[in-house]
């Protein structure tokens, strides 16, 4: 059900068709997208003076920065006959500059890693037969392509691999509009998608939750400790988790609030004078019933303001720093934080105590046989249900306790199932009520695996298609939208910097 971006587009365009498209569309920077990136980091990145922005591991050039710049700067110009003065507005036809190469480089990279790319071949023929600066006479003129080079200052290697970028961004956009073209068969086809509807049953396997779910008894435990091999391994476990088994000092302690708002003097005044007034009423015995009479903290109040034991980092600094300070049973002044006036009252603490092996070495033996089994089981269990032997589903079910649940009924033209975080879903086209069984245990995307079947399928009335052509200028909006979430997704997970000097 899932595939690709490239593998869904490239069925459907060619990559020579792609490329022609482009003939209009020529030299750097004439794709003018306009994109307003948000919270770029304001550091240079270590760029230097010669570079604008990176973007991942790219840099944009001063020079490609100020060609940009220029042309906003003569397009703005040339709307207003030339009348305009512009030397307000040149910082925001800066920031537009680098916001239109940032995403003209955004662009260019998302082809990449969907490996829609440009051949050789491809820009020789674009070069030497598409751009008509470089014709006459329906032919290539090397002088007039080498005259260009010089007065832009580029090699042929530069302008190529720039030209490289301009023909993968369009081709990308172009895959978008012909992946998105409403038409009578494709609505049929999508209808035709929905209207099959599946209800699968699973078995949901988390190795560490069912592992940790049994416990091997005492004399297992002890045979197995005698094994110098078993024994090793209990001891990596200990060394590598260790800081888990230690215990961090601790306090256990009650408290009484009453809140106030920061800054408001006249509520910090009467906060401070009721939280006295509970002082001189207050001490260690009557501590529980004062605080379930005034404390302002709904949550502690009503179990007489305890808040159990805490370590270090958990509370308000000053909270924290009083609380660790008392010794059990003593009541504190009133301590102010955040959130108003307390009073602390400590009935408990425990110090700082490093773990040994000797006192955790029972519970790590009893995990690690638990794993080993239940690796065992999940072994068998993948050969059973690759081999048709559903039996061995049910004994695992059994021994581990593992209930089937269902996903509900979906349509055929979803890419995910929340109730089954799978990693792909082709798997569901191929179980049928005769054959409902998956073929093999799948992976979840949390690391947990899944055994599925079938358990109900049905299918709807198909609806009347009617699709009202959207004609070209709407089918090009519709895919444009698709390019750019396509793009506005793959800069969420690049880095950008931007060298703000250059906007100074």
């Amino acid at each position: 059900m899932s595939q690709s971006l490239a593998s869904k587009l490239r069925r459907q365009l060619s990559s020579k068709n792609a490329t022609k498209n482009a003939t209009a569309i020529i030299l750097f920077g004439a794709i003018a997208l306009t994109f307003v990136f948000v919270g770029m980091p304001g550091n240079d990145g270590g760029m230097g003076v010669g570079y604008v922005a990176r973007v991942n591991n790219s840099l944009i050039s001063i020079a490609d920065f100020q060609t940009q710049e220029k042309q906003i700067s003569d397009q703005m110009s040339s709307l207003f006959g030339g009348q305009m003065p512009f030397g307000a507005q040149q910082n925001q036809f800066k920031q537009q500059a680098i916001n239109q190469l940032v995403r003209f480089e955004l662009a260019n990279q998302a082809a990449q890693k969907e490996r829609i790319l440009a051949t050789d071949s491809e820009i020789k023929d674009y070069i030497t037969k598409d751009i008509p600066a470089f014709q006459e006479n329906g032919q290539f003129q090397r002088e007039r392509y080498s005259n260009y080079l010089a007065s832009m200052r580029m090699n042929p290697g530069e302008f190529e691999a720039k030209l490289r970028k301009e023909v993968n961004n369009l081709r990308l956009l172009r895959l978008f509009e012909a992946a998105n073209v409403d038409n009578k068969l494709s609505q049929e086809q999508a209808n035709q998608m929905k209207a099959q509807k599946m209800n699968l049953q699973f078995l949901r396997i988390d190795r560490e939750a069912l592992a940790a779910s049994r416990k091997a008894s005492a004399d297992e435990v002890s045979k197995n400790m005698a094994q110098d091999g078993f024994r090793k391994r209990v001891e990596d476990r200990f060394n590598l988790t260790k800081g888990k088994f230690d215990q961090a000092e601790q306090v256990h302690a009650q408290h009484i609030l009453v809140m106030t708002k920061q800054g408001e003097a006249s509520a910090e005044t009467k906060a401070l004078e009721k939280i006295k007034k509970i002082q001189s009423e207050v001490n260690p015995q009557n501590f529980a019933a004062m605080a379930q009479k005034h404390s302002d903290d709904p949550g502690s109040a009503k179990k007489g303001g305890d808040l159990g034991f805490f370590t270090k980092g958990k509370m308000d600094p000053e909270f924290e720093k009083v609380a660790f300070s008392l010794k059990p049973g003593e009541v504190s002044q009133p301590v102010k934080t955040e959130f108003g006036y307390h009073l602390i009252k400590v009935t408990d603490k425990k110090t700082a105590k490093t773990a040994a092996l000797a006192d955790h070495q029972n519970q790590i033996a009893s995990q690690i046989l638990a794993e080993d089994q239940l690796d065992k089981d999940i072994k068998a269990l993948q050969e059973a249900v690759s081999g048709g032997n559903y039996d061995e589903v049910a004994k695992f079910q059994k021994d581990w306790n593992v209930n089937w649940q269902e996903t509900g009924f979906f349509d055929m033209s979803q890419d995910s199932i929340a109730q089954l975080p799978v990693e792909d879903l082709g798997f569901v086209a191929g179980l049928t009520k005769e054959k409902p069984w998956g073929a093999k245990v799948v992976s979840g995307r949390g690391g947990e695996s899944y055994i599925v079947k079938l358990k109900d399928s049905k299918t709807d009335a198909l609806p009347a298609t009617a699709v009202a052509d959207a004609g070209p200028e709407g089918r090009r909006q519709k895919s444009f939208g698709f390019y750019d979430g396509f793009i506005r997704q793959f800069e969420k997970q690049s880095t950008i910097q931007v060298n703000q000097k250059v906007l100074q």
